[in-house]
């Protein structure tokens, strides 16, 4: 099948891209393994970044930062609210949070 410019451009356009971003690292993927899954230890919300992990949201920021996006999307834990938050810095957007993307 050939395709002409105009009928490579329709369907160009019609393209979704999606990035998938895991947070960095929380303060809980940093506690020895013996000490991970204590109930309720994190809350709901979960454990912040720890500042490696800000410094690899803020290292995934810059390899995204020439890529446009129309929507940011996180679950609603904290840890990946932070590494949303820092990513979108330079971009005018509102991040859209929900628990249905959260781990399972």
């Amino acid at each position: 099948m050939e395709l002409h410019a105009t009928e490579d451009m329709t369907m160009k356009n019609n393209l979704t891209t999606i990035y998938v971003v895991r947070h960095g690292e929380s303060e809980y993927n940093a506690l020895p393994k013996e000490d991970h899954y204590v109930p309720g230890q994190w809350g709901i919300r979960g454990a912040s970044l720890t500042e490696k992990g800000e410094n690899q949201a803020r290292e995934r920021a810059k390899d995204l930062q020439t890529i446009h996006f129309d929507a940011i999307f996180s679950s609603d834990v904290i840890r990946a609210i932070q590494t949303a938050e820092i990513i979108k810095l330079e971009r005018q957007l509102e991040i859209q949070t929900t628990e249905i993307l959260r781990e399972r």
